[in-house]
């Protein structure tokens, strides 16, 4: 196919290229690079589409059909002149609305990209290094598949970065709370750095907190990394079922055993409290909800244990309040909670 004559609309509704974005293999990857390296003036527009791709599949709506997405993106990337959805099918006003609220989101990226980051420029004119930045408010949690199609589910109130030309240089910025399955590639180790520590892996699945104000954690589920304090210029090698621990303020990195379920619980819409003080319930809640607890009278020596799968917070609440005797009212996102 005559890739040179390719726009970057041309590129996100090419089933080939789509593959290579959402689904990379070595001949796929190598193709492209080749590509890349055969056509310097070609590869801002396939960059583009692939950046538009991964925002897509960031914010997928599961009403629409994938080539109906492309379509609409593709409208909107045209002059204009053609309706967003052409079809004679209707849709229920929720669905549509998402859509909506979907590529209103994925332009707005498109926009910042090429403005900024396609142009290797910021907004005051000054050199960008290329990064991308994916980032999770307070209540909010995703899964993003990265071009080498890693896979990461982030946490909220957390946030990645990972450059542009990823597939040359695997290495990714962390702040809060994230879990990946890295695809295995023994020439190009995939890297995470979070608060000065760095984990190192090849192919394999691991959990990594470092939220601010807290330890910083990393859990392995399988395969083997690498994790390394260079503030104190230690390192480890972790097997499954091994969490590492860098204490920041004891400037100390630990080594101890974790309990997977507990460990990956937020991956599956669940919280697990054990032996929990309120404090901690309430950074948990807050984060996990999005909204802000404020407390009146004296809390007291709690100790919490439970479990909670897709609960709504003010089922959370009843049921830590029927334990632990407090009161709570709700005011959108502010909750106040009240100890006798």
């Amino acid at each position: 196919m005559d890739y040179e004559k390719f726009k970057t609309e041309d590129f996100l509704s090419n089933a080939e290229f789509r593959d290579w974005v959402y689904a990379p293999t070595s001949a796929s990857e190598s193709f492209w690079k080749n590509w890349m390296d055969a056509h310097p003036d070609k590869t801002n527009n396939l960059l583009k589409a692939r950046e538009i791709l991964l925002s897509l599949q960031y914010n997928e709506p599961d009403e629409i059909p994938g080539d109906e997405r492309i379509e609409i993106l593709k409208n909107i990337l045209s002059d204009g002149k053609e309706t967003l959805i052409k079809r004679n099918d209707t849709y229920r006003l929720k669905p549509y609305l998402r859509v909506v609220a979907s590529v209103v989101l994925v332009v707005s990226f498109v926009f910042i990209y090429i403005q900024y980051i396609a142009s290797g420029k910021d907004e005051k004119g000054k050199a960008l290094p290329g990064w991308v930045v994916k980032e999770n408010p307070r209540g909010q949690k995703a899964r993003i598949t990265l071009p080498d199609g890693s896979k990461v589910w982030l946490n909220s109130e957390s946030r990645i970065e990972y450059r542009v030309d990823f597939t040359s240089s695997r290495d990714v910025k962390l702040s809060g709370e994230a879990f990946f399955e890295v695809i295995k590639d023994a020439e190009r180790p995939f890297r995470v750095t979070s608060k000065g520590v760095i984990t190192t892996a090849i192919g394999t699945s691991f959990n990594i907190s470092a939220f601010e104000n807290e330890g910083i954690e990393v859990g392995l589920v399988t395969g083997k990394v690498k994790v390394e304090a260079p503030v104190i210029n230690e390192n480890m090698m972790l097997t499954p079922g091994q969490q590492a621990s860098f204490n920041e303020e004891g400037r100390q990195l630990t080594l101890a055993s974790f309990d997977e379920k507990k460990l990956l619980a937020w991956t599956r819409q669940t919280i697990v409290f054990e032996s929990a003080n309120f404090d901690e319930m309430k950074t948990t809640l807050e984060r996990w909800y999005g909204v802000e607890i404020r407390v009146e009278g004296a809390v007291g020596n709690i100790r919490f244990s439970g479990e909670f799968d897709h609960e709504s917070l003010q089922r959370v609440l009843e049921r830590i309040a029927f334990v632990e005797q407090f009161s709570f009212e709700r005011n959108g996102r502010q909750v106040n909670v009240f100890f006798d």
